[in-house]
This record gives C-alpha cells, sequence and structure tokens, in this order.
C-alpha cells in the first residue's frame, strides 16, 4: 500500500489532502500536520524533496532549491495545500 493509500485510509476526509506530483515525492511525505484550528496537511521533509529534484529530474543542488523555492514551496493549492518541513537538523 502506498504511503497515499495509508493517509486517505487512516484519515477522516484524507481524500481531501493534496499530494504533491510526481508520485515519486511520496518518498519525502514525513506525515501529516494539523493546525491549532483543526486543518491537516500533509508534511513533506524540505531535504528529501531536494534530493528528489536532483536525482529524478536531474537538476543540480542549486537548480533544485530554487525550483523548489520558486515552484513548490511558493505554490499555494488551497486549504489543503501541503506543509514543508526542514528536518535536515535530525539528520
Amino acid at each position: 500500500m502506498s504511503r497515499r493509500e495509508q493517509i486517505a485510509n487512516n484519515y477522516v476526509g484524507g481524500d481531501d489532502f493534496l499530494f504533491m506530483d510526481p508520485e515519486y515525492f511520496d518518498e519525502a511525505i514525513i506525515g501529516v500536520a494539523t493546525s491549532s484550528i483543526g486543518m491537516m496537511a500533509i508534511a513533506y521533509s524540505e531535504p528529501k524533496i531536494i534530493e528528489l529534484l536532483i536525482k529524478h529530474d536531474r537538476m543540480t543542488p542549486d537548480e533544485a532549491m530554487e525550483h523548489y523555492q520558486f515552484n513548490i514551496l511558493g505554490a499555494y493549492m488551497g486549504e489543503n495545500t501541503p506543509v514543508y518541513i526542514d528536518d535536515s537538523v535530525l539528520e
């Protein structure tokens, strides 16, 4: 079962979550974030996203960071927009 399916099956309203495309970004999912007002969104690891851009899209580290900052982090897709966490300090 994929991470998307696991989350959709384990959360009420899980079908409403927004996931990054392509699906190889599922490797960067670290959980589900909940705000103080009860909004929930998929949480992704920022360093893992950068790693995946380099690996799958053959970007340089600088290109991957620029793409992440402008096209991923800067994209708002409504109230279920994913959140991005810098978990590099935990490595």
